[in-house]
């Protein structure tokens, strides 16, 4: 895979989930890390540099866009790119804007730099977008990187509201400078290369706009639940400092499911674990909303992490297997953070007054869609 470009003539072999575990897992760390601490940030961007509430979250909207953009328009194209000279240059290109958004300067800057971190982040996406295809077990290796990325990012929820109270934006936004730095050189690693770019049939296109859909579709339901999570557990009486814990025991609780998927990988096929996961996901999300005991919401809420956490990867691997070329997973990747864009927004809208019980009629209308327009490829995958 050293060699750049391979030749249409030189057959493809896919590769060992060892040898593209480590760089896999950690250009998913940083390029998700936007999203991963950004309840944080903007609440150290409200506290310690006078942003409004709008303002703050104008810069989580612009940096997810900036990636969800980069990402899809990326996502055709991954294979005539050295992606390994990609990643590594987006790498530095981020840790930059990460360094400069420490500095105080003018608010306008600001948000340019946060638009220039999601471009880099985006490239980082498609990167990996296109790699998890290449290898022989796309389910083991995305279950892995869940278990690696869960556990890095658990340490980056301990250290970081440290040095926000220590250090304020400085602290925060250096140390990812500096973390993102640091890994830089292990995407080298990346493979250069992965099958010969091919011209796009009218049955990929329409694969493509069902991925698309189905993407858009579930991210818009998952993040307008998960961005009022926390005021729902407050409406019935818990306290944030044991939401806090909730949520980081959740991150447990998701390790689990990733890692049975990890173990199973390709032994059941993907058809009847996406089935029964994602109906106990669905199930669970429906279900959170509508409940007023605490011991109730904890116990959905951790059923519905187990199950979202356990059935991704073999959604993963379904895609992975329409196209090794890895264009749909970068189509997939892309159009996912552009529904995570909107969803917090439709959201705010429906809930209103607090009427946190609406968002589970929308996320069971778009989970219907969604998964209406996931079911033809389940149903192909099932009969290779």
């Amino acid at each position: 895979m050293s060699d750049f470009p391979i030749s249409r003539d030189t057959p493809f072999e896919h590769l060992s989930v060892k040898r593209l575990l480590i760089p896999s897992a950690f250009v998913a760390l940083v390029a998700y890390q936007a999203l991963s601490v950004l309840p944080l940030i903007v609440g150290a961007l409200i506290d310690h540099r006078g942003f409004t509430a709008s303002e703050a979250g104008m810069v989580g909207s612009i940096e997810i866009l900036a990636m969800a953009g980069v990402a899809i328009l990326m996502a055709p194209v991954i294979n005539r790119l050295r992606r390994d000279y990609w990643a590594v240059g987006a790498t530095i290109c981020l840790a930059m804007m990460q360094l400069l958004s420490a500095l105080p300067f003018w608010q306008e800057w600001f948000y340019l730099e946060r638009f220039i971190a999601g471009l880099s982040s985006g490239v980082l996406v498609a990167v990996l977008a296109g790699t998890i295809p290449l290898a022989r077990n796309p389910e083991r290796l995305t279950a892995l990187i869940i278990l690696v990325d869960s556990s890095a990012t658990m340490l980056l929820y301990i250290l970081l509201p440290y040095l926000i109270t220590q250090y304020g934006l400085v602290g925060a936004y250096g140390f990812l400078s500096f973390m993102t730095l640091v890994l830089a050189p292990l995407f080298f690693l990346i493979p250069a290369a992965g099958p010969a770019p091919t011209p796009l049939s009218s049955a990929m296109r329409s694969d493509g706009g069902r991925v698309a859909f189905y993407s858009v579709m579930l991210s818009i339901g998952a993040t307008a639940l998960w961005s009022f999570t926390e005021r729902m557990g407050i409406s019935i009486g818990i306290d944030l400092a044991t939401i806090g814990q909730i949520f980081a025991g959740s991150i447990l609780v998701g390790l689990v499911g990733a890692s049975s998927a990890a173990l199973i990988g390709q032994k059941l096929g993907s058809f009847w674990p996406v089935i029964v996961s994602s109906s106990i996901a669905v199930l669970a999300a429906v279900s959170m909303p509508q409940v007023n005991s605490a011991v109730a919401f904890i116990v959905i809420f951790c059923i519905l992490q187990l199950s979202q956490q356990f059935s991704d990867p073999f959604k993963v691997g379904v895609i992975a297997r329409l196209d090794t070329e890895g264009r749909l997973m970068g189509l997939t990747a892309g159009t996912g953070l552009l529904g995570a864009a909107f969803g917090p927004f439709l959201a705010g809208v429906i809930v209103e007054d607090g009427g946190f019980h609406r968002l589970s009629y929308l996320y069971l209308g778009l989970a219907a869609l969604s998964y209406a327009a996931f079911w033809p490829l389940l149903r192909r995958d099932q009969a290779r």
